[in-house]
C-alpha cells in the first residue's frame, strides 16, 4: 500500500511504496517524487540508494524541521523483523540506520510501526506493537540522525495501560508541547498514551467519551491536530462498521461523533486515515467501503 508526505522545505511531494523485483525475492522501497519547480514526477530506488534491507508491510514518511534540522524520513519494518530508518538531510544522500540495533531493544515490531516528528523538542518518535509482550514500545532520538543515539521506552510498562490489541499510531501537538499515541486494546477500547509535563499518562477514551467498541481484527486508529481550532481528533473503525471520532475541545473535554451517520456515508471495511489541509481549513477522513470504493469524509470551516 503506497503512502505519501509533503516535504515543505523544498516544495516537493513524495509517494513511497514497496516494489517487487523479479528474481530478487523481496520488496524494495521505491519513491515517486514531484518537483514543484518543473511539475515533473521522478523515481528513485531508495533501498538501492541507501543500501537498506527489504521492507514488509507499512512504510511511514514524514518531514523533520527544526533549528538547523531539515530532512526527509522513512521508517519501516524490514524483512529481518527489525525497524529501519532512512534519512535525507538536504544532502541528496539517503542515510540508513537499523533502529532496533541502535537502541539495543530486543522487542521486534509487529504489523508496521508509526512515526512522527515533535518540533517543540526536536525529537523523532517511532511507536510499535511489541510482538512478544503486546506492549506499545517507543524508539526516539534527538537531532538529525538516529545512529548511536536511539533510546527505547516501554510505554505500556510506564503507564500501566492495558495490553495492545492492534498497532498504534502517534502524533505531536507542538502548540500544547505534548505527544499522543493511540491504539486498540485487547478490551476493544481505544486507549491513549499522552506525553505531557515530562511524563507519560494513560486515558481510556472509550470509557471517557463513550461510543461503541472498536472492530476486531487489525485495527489502527488514526489521529491528528486541527490547528485552526486547536482541537485533537482520533478516528477509528467501530464494531458496527461505522467510522467514529473522539475529539478534544480546547477546554480538555473529550467528545464523540459517529461520522458515518453524520455524513450519511456507507459502511466501512478498512481502517480510516485522516489529515488536515490547512490551506483551506478542512479536515479529511478516508476509508474503503464494503463495496470497495474509496470514500472521503470532509469538514469545511468558514
Amino acid at each position: 500500500m503506497p503512502t505519501g508526505y509533503a516535504f515543505e522545505q523544498e516544495g516537493t511531494q513524495h509517494i513511497i511504496y514497496r516494489g517487487f523485483v523479479p528474481g530478487h525475492g523481496g520488496f524494495r522501497i521505491h519513491e515517486l517524487w514531484r518537483n514543484q519547480n518543473d511539475g515533473d514526477w521522478h523515481h528513485s530506488d531508495l533501498s538501492s540508494d541507501a543500501n537498506a534491507p527489504d521492507a514488509i508491510e507499512r512504510l511511514v514518511g514524514y518531514e523533520s524541521r527544526g533549528d538547523g534540522i531539515v530532512g526527509q524520513n522513512i521508517v519501516y519494518e524490514g524483512n529481518d523483523g527489525r525497524i529501519h530508518h532512512l534519512a535525507n538531510i538536504l544532502t541528496g544522500e539517503w542515510i540508513y540506520t537499523n533502529l532496533t540495533a541502535a537502541s539495543g531493544v530486543r522487542k521486534l515490531a509487529s504489523l508496521g510501526p508509526d512515526a512522527y516528528w515533535a518540533k517543540f523538542q526536536e525529537t523523532h518518535h517511532v511507536v510499535f506493537w511489541g510482538r512478544d509482550d503486546l506492549h506499545v514500545h517507543e524508539l526516539w532520538w534527538r537531532g538529525k540522525h538516529a545512529a548511536s543515539s536511539t533510546s527505547h521506552n516501554d510505554l505500556t510498562a510506564r503507564t500501566g495501560a492495558p495490553p495492545v490489541g492492534g498497532p498504534p499510531s502517534g502524533f505531536a501537538f507542538d502548540a500544547g508541547r505534548s505527544q499522543f499515541v493511540h491504539y486498540r486494546g485487547d478490551d476493544l477500547h481505544i486507549h491513549q498514551l499522552r506525553w505531557e509535563d515530562d511524563a507519560w499518562h494513560h486515558l481510556d477514551l472509550t470509557a471517557t467519551a463513550g461510543g461503541p467498541l472498536a472492530a476486531s481484527g487489525i485495527i489502527r486508529p488514526d489521529g491528528y491536530v486541527f490547528p485552526f481550532e486547536g482541537t485533537l481528533h482520533v478516528v477509528y473503525l467501530g464494531d458496527d462498521r461505522h467510522i467514529h471520532e473522539f475529539w478534544r475541545d480546547t477546554d480538555g473535554t473529550w467528545h464523540r461523533n459517529d461520522l458515518t451517520t453524520t455524513a450519511g456515508a456507507p459502511l466501512a471495511s478498512s481502517n480510516p486515515t485522516a489529515y488536515v489541509f490547512s490551506f483551506e481549513n478542512t479536515q479529511h477522513v478516508v476509508f474503503t467501503s464494503d463495496s470497495g470504493r474509496i470514500i472521503e469524509l470532509f469538514w469545511v470551516h468558514d
